[in-house]
């Protein structure tokens, strides 16, 4: 029976620094991007697997290299049934920095569909999709479910992190798993694997910035600044600085006069693809003669129990939480400072395998605009 007959019958069941060069992106022709190892691509329309093991392997023939469904290429790696399959690879140093990437197509959903690799020793393991979730440390189950199904997706795994924040050591891997776990699933899930490179020397790296400053007037402390940007990946940055007096401005060259206080002056470098790179200089522009009060207090909630039907938010308001906190805090110190338990946002969604949610409504700001507060962090 090829492939495509079985997919119908399951379908039918269910400073001034350097020349800047232009940011790496992935295209869509193989031609193009070479800045990664392949490591398995299926193109020599055949491939050694072996079991898994004999417990979890009990559809050993379930698999096969096919020419019907490949990401951007001829062939890709199908699994239907309980299948767990065992690919062994010239061996392949992992550290710390390493990133992989594998394609994946989850057809249909099974039990676990994953993608593992292994040192010999111990063992890592990535999930896609499945109706089960792995509890044991070896497996990282931060992608499961979040890509829509019949649809390819590359997937960036840190296994160089992984590995050593799992194992402590950076291992020598020696072979790759690909996974169809279905026991008992009524319906076969079917899995598609495709193109698995080491494409570490690929990720974008944070841009390294640098602060040139030249006082022009010393008699009203008036500087201007220039951030020098050093970035392979990004010939586009866009600059946010702070003088550490309340103003901020942005662009690579900017300018400010400084009252007779020392003040540090940051810049943060953002780049094509959100990393960002900080640089901050000191402006001695005189003695530092005043003073200043400051308050700090940590795990400030406003979400959670506090917003639910008889709790304190919606039976007295947001400012009742801190009505009795201003003496000794937001009206004691000339600045106040609380680390916030929560965001205050109204955007993105509850990710799919945790239990809680930290998310307080953005109007509940009403609350520490009462309380006298002035910085938050969250945390």
């Amino acid at each position: 029976m090829g492939i495509r007959t079985r997919l119908m019958a399951c379908i039918g069941v269910a400073a001034v620094l350097l020349t800047l060069v232009p940011a790496v992106v992935r295209p869509a022709s193989h031609d193009e991007w070479s800045r990664g190892v392949m490591i398995e691509d299926f193109e020599d329309g055949e491939v050694t697997l072996y079991s898994y093991s004999a417990e979890q392997d009990k559809d050993p023939d379930a698999w096969e290299v096919t020419d019907e469904l490949a990401y951007e290429s001829v062939y890709s790696l199908v699994l239907w049934g309980n299948t767990w399959k065992a690919e062994d690879i010239e061996p392949r140093q992992v550290t710390r920095s390493t990133v992989w990437q594998v394609a994946v197509y989850i057809h249909s959903v099974g039990e676990i569909q994953a993608f593992g690799l292994s040192d010999g020793t111990n063992e890592l393991f990535y999930t896609f999709a499945g109706t089960q979730l792995p509890t044991s440390s070896e497996w990282r189950l931060v992608y499961q479910g979040v890509a829509p199904l019949e649809e390819w997706r590359l997937y960036l795994l840190p296994v160089g992190d992984d590995w050593y924040e799992t194992y402590g050591y950076e291992p020598e891997i020696t072979s790759i798993y690909y996974i169809n776990d279905d026991d008992d699933n009524p319906v076969d899930g079917i899995t598609f694997f495709d193109e698995v490179w080491d494409v570490t020397e690929d990720q974008p790296i944070e841009p390294l910035v640098r602060i040139r400053r030249d006082p022009q007037s010393m008699l009203d402390s008036f500087y201007s600044f220039h951030a020098g940007v050093l970035d392979p990946d990004s010939p586009h940055h866009s600059f946010f600085w702070e003088f550490g007096d309340g103003d901020t401005a942005s662009g690579a060259w900017t300018s400010h006069s400084f009252p007779p206080l020392p003040h540090t002056v940051g810049v943060a470098a953002t780049d094509e693809s959100d990393r960002v790179g900080h640089h901050a200089v000191l402006v001695d522009c005189g003695p530092d003669t005043g003073e200043v009060t400051v308050n700090f207090v940590g795990d400030v909630m406003m979400a959670r129990r506090y917003e639910q039907q008889g709790g304190i938010i919606p039976t007295y308001g947001v400012e009742y939480i801190f009505q009795f906190t201003l003496d000794v805090f937001g009206n004691a110190a000339d600045v106040s400072v609380c680390n916030l338990e929560c965001p205050l946002t109204d955007e993105g969604e509850p990710h799919p395998t945790k239990q809680y949610i930290f998310r307080g409504k953005p109007k509940y700001v009403a609350g520490l605009e009462f309380a006298g507060i002035d910085v938050v962090a969250l945390g």
